[in-house]
């Protein structure tokens, strides 16, 4: 399920920097001028609401935003190298190639393996708009606008719906997104559409410390960066929207962040889960194979929640999906030690509650296993589960009226399968129930009112 908030389309926009070059005579470079809209939207974007700037770009097709992307990128060497820049000059000029235009790429880019997706040819003309435009911004923050834009495609993403697209292209184009839908456990059809998410990405990409020093950019070095991937991959996870393309992102650029490895584990779990592998009939796309067999995404899961707690320990949420994993390959000593664990640490009734039932499923003896699902029925009394499992645990002591008394207590005490009642219905997307509010503070730190410290 998407998050999606639906407003009129407001397309009337207030772009005299646009519009008034383009009523006197063609444009001479309509490539900047579109750049410029862009910019513009950016400005009076309000993060996390549906509005005209969100309905305007959600429209723009894939070559006007790569070439948004290519010029942002033009824009911040220039900053850095151009000696007509303030505090400019610092960094080296690349060369001119042969055909007489100038050739741009990323060292970091060439860092994190997307080196061909960050190649940008410029005519000399445009080249040369480009570094005059760049003296405007260097009055600004270009970091500033490179992640407001951002911001502005994560809505996109996340708030609008997509503008479905069709391609009959054998390979898998820059910002194109396909996804494989289901409904009621079933695959249901394949999209195409502009990956709005992959751009917000891209621009973030160009983030970089000090814009007039550094020619290699270093967004993992962010904190707003690193925040807007926790926010997203948990997101995505939440609405169990398994985008794999922005869980490799995420865990190539933050590769020591316990969250990202954590979140990013919860969606291999995810993908090993019955209603994933049931579901869904197409496993590649191109060649590129996106769900893979049950014992593969569980050891993708279980090495992604060790990485998780190599770097935080204390991560207690991880030891429990981690020991959830470990019990579903077999491991059952292994995996109690991990619920043990976490069980002792944990302070969060939520966490507290997996932790219990987990328990209380893989103990072989029963009293630790009754007390266990007691336990979870402390935490949340209304639900199904726990008393489920105390009717098991019963029936397996020989206890037949037992066993009948706690299905009865389900009864007796309006106990609910529902998501509110009983939070083990939710197990999978529980992961990712920060996202949200991790994106609110983001985007309240970047309201058009507001300039982030």
């Amino acid at each position: 399920m998407r998050i999606r908030f639906h407003v009129a389309s407001v397309l009337i926009l207030t772009l005299a920097s646009v519009l008034a070059a383009g009523q006197s005579r063609p444009s001479e470079n309509p490539r900047l001028d579109k750049l410029k809209e862009w910019m513009a939207l950016v400005e009076q974007h309000q993060p996390g609401a549906v509005d005209p700037a969100v309905e305007a770009v959600r429209f723009w097709d894939r070559e006007w935003l790569q070439d948004v992307r290519d010029d942002l990128y033009g824009m911040r060497e220039s900053i850095c190298a151009a000696p007509r820049v303030v505090g400019g000059g610092r960094c080296p000029r690349l060369p001119i190639n042969v055909r007489g235009t100038q050739q741009l790429a990323s060292h970091a880019v060439v860092r994190s393996q997307r080196a061909r997706e960050w190649v940008g040819a410029y005519t000399a003309r445009h080249l040369a708009d480009l570094e005059r435009l760049a003296i405007e911004l260097d009055r600004q923050d270009i970091n500033d606008i490179l992640k407001r834009g951002a911001l502005l495609h994560t809505d996109i993403a996340f708030r609008a719906d997509p503008v479905v697209t069709w391609s009959s292209d054998t390979r898998f184009l820059f910002l194109q997104k396909t996804s494989v839908n289901t409904t009621d456990g079933r695959e249901s059809g394949m999209s195409h559409a502009v990956d709005h998410l992959e751009m917000a990405r891209r621009l973030l990409d160009i983030v970089t410390p000090d814009p007039r020093k550094d020619l290699d950019t270093f967004p993992e070095r962010d904190a707003m960066v690193r925040e807007w991937y926790r926010a997203t991959i948990g997101l995505l996870v939440a609405a169990r929207s398994l985008d794999i393309r922005h869980k490799t992102a995420s865990t190539d650029l933050l590769q020591d962040d316990d969250e990202v490895l954590f979140l990013a584990g919860a969606m291999h779990e995810t993908l090993a889960s019955p209603s994933f592998q049931r579901g869904v009939t197409t496993r590649s796309i191109r060649g590129v194979t996106f769900v893979e067999a049950e014992r593969t995404e569980l050891s993708r899961a279980e090495d992604l929640f060790r990485r998780a707690l190599k770097v935080n320990p204390g991560h207690v949420e991880a030891r429990v999906r981690l020991g959830q994993v470990l019990a579903q390959r077999g491991q059952t000593a292994e995996a109690l030690g991990e619920l043990r664990t976490a069980s002792g640490a944990s302070r969060d009734p939520l966490v507290s509650y997996y932790a219990a039932l987990l328990i209380g499923r893989e103990e072989a003896d029963v009293e630790p296993a009754r007390a266990a699902f007691q336990r979870a029925a402390t935490l949340y009394p209304t639900a199904q589960s726990p008393r489920i499992g105390l009717s098991e645990v019963a029936m397996r002591s020989g206890n037949r009226r037992g066993a009948a008394q706690e299905i009865e207590t389900i009864w007796t005490s309006g106990a609910s399968p529902s998501r509110d009642d009983d939070p083990w219905s939710s197990y999978f997307t529980a992961a990712g129930r920060r996202g949200n509010s991790q994106l609110d503070a983001i985007n309240a730190a970047f309201s058009p009112t507001r300039r982030p410290r």
